[in-house]
């Protein structure tokens, strides 16, 4: 049957994460054989399984999070290397445990996914997949310290972001969208030193809702503060008793 449409694989892992099942294992022993067939699948196909695998979950699943499982599946089965290796080189890529005491980049991403809140936007799942996309290729250890440090991940990764969305034949609004999260979610760590007119323009972002959600996401995976979460909450409640300009 996985012979016969190679997209049955990755509809596998979507059935297995979404409904809480268990793939049985000669089966899955077949889609870590057959994983590599899966190139050979349009990219049109791939998206719209991989959107479905991702999607948040519903109110009924709050406790579980299939998107979360489905990275885990995709790594298990193989596929993960076949169809995002950019994301599959996130999986030995260690970070310092200082600040993320949760570990890899691959373990980050999927403490993420967990938090995902019901009904998010589409946006969502994919701006978490892909914010850290670069660390990998941007990691570099302090031989003093031993501290891992990642400059410039969020550029390059915003750039490495839209090469994956544009593969994937995302609309171009959502891979703006996406790309301008990714681009911008290092700025969070530093809003509380940010000048007014500064912070005024980063609150005005027609992405800023979308990269707040991500922000809160992506302390919630490492750290746990939410501490620039709240503080950019109430900043922008004052905005909006502005008068427009």
């Amino acid at each position: 049957r996985f012979g016969e449409d190679h997209l049955r694989m990755l509809r596998a892992v979507r059935f297995a994460a979404q409904l809480n099942f268990a793939i049985e294992p000669q089966t899955f022993a077949a889609v870590r054989q057959l994983a590599p067939k899966i190139k050979l699948i349009s990219a049109e196909r791939v998206r719209d399984e991989l959107v479905k695998l991702f999607s948040p979950p519903t109110d009924n699943m709050s406790s579980y999070s299939p998107a979360a499982r489905g990275l885990v599946l995709l790594r298990d089965s193989g596929l993960l290397e076949h169809i995002l290796p950019e994301l599959a080189a996130t999986i030995a890529c260690e970070q310092s445990p200082d600040y993320h005491p949760e570990g890899s980049v691959f373990n980050h991403i999927c403490l993420m996914l967990e938090k995902l809140p019901p009904d998010a936007p589409l946006a969502l799942p994919w701006a978490v997949l892909l914010h850290d996309i670069a660390k990998p290729v941007t990691a570099q250890r302090d031989p003093a310290t031993g501290k891992i440090h990642f400059y410039e991940h969020e550029k390059i990764g915003a750039e490495m972001a839209e090469t994956i969305l544009r593969r994937l034949k995302f609309s171009n609004q959502q891979i703006e969208e996406i790309v301008a999260a990714v681009r911008h979610h290092m700025q969070f760590k530093d809003v509380k030193q940010m000048r007014k007119s500064t912070l005024r323009r980063m609150l005005l972002r027609e992405t800023f809702s979308l990269e707040l959600a991500l922000h809160r996401l992506d302390c919630l995976g490492s750290h746990g503060s939410l501490e620039h979460h709240e503080f950019l909450i109430v900043q922008s409640a004052e905005l909006e008793k502005q008068p427009a300009i």
